[in-house]
């Protein structure tokens, strides 16, 4: 992991995933912003569970998270703009479900699918 310091934002980027981590001091508390890209591969979750770890090693000090990325899951059920429910849609909307994310986007984002999420807990401070 690399650990990089700015005035009221710290930055992590670990070599596992191709995720960016700040931590961004604000006046309602430090925040946690995920940009995450996962590879469209069907059927691999593990980069999901990693994900999952490196989010609870992050956001101790949180009060909240925000995760924006291109995820490349798909789960009709939850996602509106879904063709189907796919291995890893599935271990990600439990993970959302069981943490209290919701996704804030709502359109598709890329041809009719929605493919690039943003999902927070912030309930009341995130809109798109």
């Amino acid at each position: 992991m690399i650990h990089f310091f700015m005035p009221n934002t710290s930055l992590f980027y670990t070599l596992q995933l191709p995720i960016l981590w700040l931590l961004l001091h604000s006046q309602m508390g430090a925040v946690l912003i995920a940009c995450w890209y996962r590879p469209p591969n069907y059927g691999e979750t593990a980069s999901i569970n990693s994900f999952s770890a490196e989010c609870a090693s992050h956001s101790f000090s949180a009060v909240g998270t925000l995760v924006i990325g291109d995820v490349n899951i798909h789960h009709s059920h939850w996602l509106r703009h879904s063709r189907f429910v796919s291995p890893a849609g599935r271990v990600l909307h439990n993970w959302c479900c069981m943490r209290g994310f919701s996704e804030r986007v709502g359109v598709p984002t890329r041809d009719a699918n929605l493919l690039d999420l943003v999902l927070t807990d912030l309930k009341d401070n995130v809109s798109t």
